[in-house]
């Protein structure tokens, strides 16, 4: 094998080399987004149920306050007499 052939062979080499290497690096990133997106729609799940309890919640204090201060009315003393 000629000089300039064996340079040929080891530079292809060379980039197959840096090709496996991408691939490998293209299919690590295509799991983590894979990954990454399945965590995303589980909190954004989590995000809605929370919103939910938050408003119910939210709801019932305003009852409870409601329920708990005075009404006006005619018939109640006021608190001077």
């Amino acid at each position: 094998m000629s000089d300039q052939a064996s340079r040929a062979a080891g530079g292809d080499l060379l980039v197959l080399e840096r090709l496996e290497a991408l691939e490998t690096k293209a299919a690590y990133q295509e799991r983590a987004v894979v990954e990454l997106s399945s965590e995303l729609f589980e909190a954004s799940r989590r995000i809605e149920r929370l919103e939910k309890l938050l408003r119910g919640m939210a709801g019932k204090i305003k009852e409870l306050t409601e329920a708990a201060e005075p009404q006006a009315s005619g018939d109640v003393r006021p608190p001077h007499w």
